[in-house]
């Protein structure tokens, strides 16, 4: 008779494979062997549990992140927005691509010497 050994994973403990083969860990109470719905003890509701609570945690980040800025949208340009945003021929696509990685984030080169030396191509290319 063949004796079928099932090994479920807990992250508690990293070296499972050091027991005997008659030793199994049991599925913790944390959805530790849930989580990835390996564990055949584990019911449909454990499962799938752990996915949906992230999921909803996840949107509730997305919203309250969003509700933060949703005034902003509306808003004008403030403070050194006029020279960064609608003065700037990086942002208003005025020349190549390429030249924005030659720029500063103000839209000198920067070799000039009135440059600011803050270089932010990726930043800049958003706006534009």
């Amino acid at each position: 008779m063949k004796r079928r050994v099932t090994i479920v994973y807990n992250p508690s403990h990293p070296h499972p494979a050091h027991h005997p083969p008659h030793q199994h860990h049991k599925p913790s109470t944390d959805g530790g062997c849930c989580a990835n719905g390996a564990a055949p003890e584990c019911s449909q509701a454990q499962r799938q549990s752990v996915p949906e609570q992230g999921w909803c945690m996840y949107l509730a980040v997305g919203l309250i992140a969003a509700l933060c800025y949703l005034n902003g949208i509306q808003g004008d340009f403030v403070h050194d927005d006029i020279p960064a945003i609608t003065l700037n021929k990086d942002v208003l696509g005025h020349g190549p691509v390429a030249q924005v990685f030659r720029n500063d984030f103000w839209g000198t080169p920067m070799a000039d010497l009135s440059s600011h030396k803050s270089y932010r191509p990726l930043t800049t290319l958003t706006f534009r």
